[in-house]
């Protein structure tokens, strides 16, 4: 199989590694487009973005642990790092706002009255702009909170706080791997991993005697990074500790499975029992993740979870032949453009939807899943010729520098 182009060309490519992108951004994309009766857990959208993060920090670990030996000094490893997650992050996401920022603002200055100001886009530039630019915007939240501010919320840029999340993780990352040995980083690991599960219980009471609104105070605990670094630092742990080949693992993946499954179920049946909501609404909205105990262990869970089935599919493929089907894999491969566009294009499917509905009089539920079949397929094709157009080439430009600056190595 011909690599994608967000493996190095010197790198082992593990197909079943873009399969669990796949089904990842397939179950975002699904949390994210809400149907009127039916919807999944907002369970499964937060448990990928968990393996996102625990994947990234897995395998970038990895790689850097290796870069290290073929740096002479800091500024060659720092430089090619930052050259690669730069090609890798910046010409999607600035791509994506590029365009929403012509569209919307264009449209304004243009159609003063145009529906699609409901959008909230240019408010949303205008009070938090800065942070989206600046790779803060996951703060957002609990800037509002803190300062008790009006939210502004948009409906086109939700989901970029994961990208702040991990350009977070980035910037510490590096400078952890080049001057912490193999043992201090296992030390490091194990006291992120203990210690930020404390800190985020208790961050989640100190939010409650912040804000009355506990859709602000669950989206502060899941977004802010002194409350989910510990996901990242389960990659690093599992890139610096030495696991054996063991079936065990598949053990702790279905349990962990049934542990989550199980607490989505109850919590959404006594949620909607105590608020006299559809158990559906209750299953999907961000508001009720926390509740029935769930700050005090779902994160955990999550990330254990996704350890198991990063170490399962890797080690165990027979088992797991889904994650390498080549569909999926595909799917995969084009995850980070199909994340990155995903809102915009939601947009046009939510207004597919709305106009079978209220035009032809189609039920909702026919409505809906066409709605949504079409919002999948624009949100591919167009990512794939995002990675056509844009991806691929900037991947082979950032070889081109990356072998002028291995050149520039001394040999070992």
């Amino acid at each position: 199989m011909i690599k994608p182009s967000h493996v190095e060309p010197h790198q082992k490519y593990v197909e079943s590694l873009d399969g669990i992108r796949g089904i990842g951004c397939f179950a975002v994309m699904l949390t994210h487009f809400h149907f009127t009766h039916v919807n999944i857990p907002f369970t499964f959208g937060v448990i990928a973005l968990h393996s996102f993060f625990i994947m990234s920090a897995y395998l970038i670990t990895r790689n850097l642990l290796k870069e290290r030996h073929r740096s002479g000094s800091f500024l060659p490893f720092f430089k090619i790092f930052y050259i690669k997650r730069t090609a890798r992050i910046f010409p999607v996401y600035f791509l994506y706002l590029f365009i929403v920022i012509v569209l919307f603002c264009g449209l304004k200055v243009l159609v003063p009255g145009n529906p699609l100001n409901k959008f909230g886009v240019v408010a949303e530039l205008k009070h938090y702009g800065w942070m989206l630019f600046t790779f803060l915007y996951n703060l957002k939240v609990q800037t509002v909170v803190w300062k008790g501010l009006k939210d502004h919320l948009g409906l086109i840029f939700p989901h970029l706080w994961s990208v702040s999340l991990e350009e977070q993780f980035y910037f510490m990352v590096i400078f952890m791997l080049w001057f912490c040995n193999k043992n201090m980083l296992r030390i490091i690991s194990i006291l992120f991993i203990v210690v930020i599960p404390f800190v985020r219980i208790y961050g989640y009471h100190v939010l409650g005697h912040q804000t009355n609104d506990e859709f602000l105070r669950t989206l502060t605990i899941i977004q802010s990074p002194y409350y989910q670094f510990d996901s990242f630092f389960y990659g690093i742990a599992m890139a610096v500790f030495d696991v054996k080949k063991s079936k065990k693992w598949i053990y702790v993946f279905y349990i962990m499975l049934a542990v989550l499954l199980g607490h989505a179920v109850i919590n959404a049946y006594m949620n909607s029992s105590k608020e006299h909501i559809s158990i559906f609404l209750a299953l999907r909205d961000d508001e009720y993740f926390y509740k029935t105990y769930g700050i005090y262990f779902l994160d955990i869970a999550m990330n254990i979870f996704c350890c198991a089935w990063i170490y399962c599919v890797m080690h165990f493929p027979e088992k797991f032949p889904l994650f390498s089907n080549k569909y999926l894999v595909r799917f995969g491969v084009l995850s980070y453009g199909m994340y990155i566009f995903q809102f915009l294009i939601l947009a046009v499917g939510a207004t597919i939807t709305a106009a079978l509905m209220y035009f032809l009089h189609i039920p909702a539920f026919p409505a809906e899943l066409t709605g949504f079949i079409l919002y999948v397929l624009l949100n591919y094709y167009l990512a794939k010729w995002i990675n056509r157009r844009v991806e691929i080439p900037i991947a082979n430009y950032k070889n081109k520098l990356l072998k002028k600056q291995y050149a520039k190595q001394p040999s070992a």
